[in-house]
């Protein structure tokens, strides 16, 4: 699952901000706001969601994944001892 989550984390955080776009559409509309002010709303609050957590997903998992590619090269450097 972590390696899935690191490979499409921009993909993720698009999904949550419009999940939560939605949400909030909905929650506003039902409570009597026109649909302007819901759409106006859902779709800021939905981009800085999956703004939000593309920061967040990028500083976890970049980290992990550049160092692990750091550590890869360095193997492939080694010279192989028989």
């Amino acid at each position: 699952m972590k390696s899935n989550l690191s490979n499409h984390w921009t993909e993720l955080s698009h999904v949550i901000g419009f999940g939560t776009g939605f949400l909030i559409f909905y929650l506003a509309h039902t409570l009597g706001y026109g649909w302007e002010w819901s759409f106006s709303m859902a779709f800021t609050m939905g981009f800085f969601t999956s703004t939000l957590s593309s920061y967040n997903l990028s500083q976890r998992f970049g980290r992990e994944e550049a160092g692990n590619r750091s550590e890869a090269i360095e193997n492939f450097k080694k010279p192989e001892r028989n």
